[in-house]
């Protein structure tokens, strides 16, 4: 009988340590909702959830559907590290890997939703995280006379951003090209004429959002961040991203 018990325990204890966990995030354009072997993990739509609690071991159903469309998309993934982040970006044609990395050392660029794995019974409750983001504030405007942006208290690298009807005026500059390159060769040559650029964060998303191409976009982010007037909100260009690739190669270009 105590041999049987001591079999039964290390088999407990044998399948435990192999049941790791890790965490996914789902990363799109387009509003979803996900189901994960064939249970539903969140009921609203949304374009950033993160999932922990899934097995690594496992090879895990997944099925994506869009707000206002019927397209869906499934795919099987495979999570063969315990401990560690894997990114998805997902879009209409499909759900392809980002990126892989351990837990502990990845830092999220925006505020992400994250729910346990639901595997029976009811969703869990979403919680969403929030990013810290520390102001100087013994920072003081080097320019007598300057923008005040509401609720910024961040710095500031010119005076005045330009006004919403120079901006229109911009945005059709780009729109009168049909290729990114010619898009981009245009919107850089109008603003090497004006006598002073300067763009808040939202303007420069606005622009950004004109190009088809990530590649382009991450390109025009790096050029515009000498003409940002709030640049500790230049963050909020992650939008204008999907892949995560892009995101940290602004963070990178920015720190430097």
């Amino acid at each position: 009988m105590t041999k049987h018990v001591l079999i039964v325990a290390c088999f407990i204890i044998t399948v435990s340590s192999y049941a790791q966990n890790c965490s996914v995030i789902f990363s799109g354009p387009d509003a979803f909702r996900v189901s994960i072997n064939k249970k539903e993990q969140y009921s609203n739509f949304t374009t950033d959830i993160r999932i922990n609690d899934l097995n690594s071991k496992n090879m895990h159903v997944v099925q994506i559907e869009f707000n206002g469309d019927t397209t869906t998309v499934k795919s099987n993934l495979y999570l063969l590290d315990d401990g560690f982040m894997h990114l998805y970006s997902v879009s209409k044609t499909g759900i392809q890997l980002t990126k892989m990395l351990p837990e502990l050392s990845y830092e999220s660029s925006k505020t992400i939703g994250e729910i346990s794995y639901v595997s029976s019974g009811v969703e869990q409750k979403l919680i969403t995280k929030v990013d810290t983001v520390v102001i100087d504030t013994s920072y003081t405007p080097e320019f007598e006379d300057y923008y005040h942006l509401e609720d910024y208290k961040g710095k500031i690298a010119c005076a005045f951003p330009i006004k919403s009807e120079e901006l229109i005026v911009l945005k059709n500059k780009i729109n009168t090209e049909s290729i990114d390159d010619s898009k981009l060769e245009k919107i850089k040559e109008a603003i090497s004429f004006m006598d002073e650029p300067c763009f808040l964060v939202d303007q420069i998303l606005e622009l950004i959002l004109l190009f088809e191409y990530e590649e382009t976009r991450l390109e025009f982010a790096k050029y515009m961040f000498q003409y940002a007037f709030d640049v500790d909100n230049y963050k909020k260009l992650n939008e204008a991203f999907n892949l995560e690739y892009s995101k940290e190669e602004l963070k990178k270009f920015i720190d430097n």
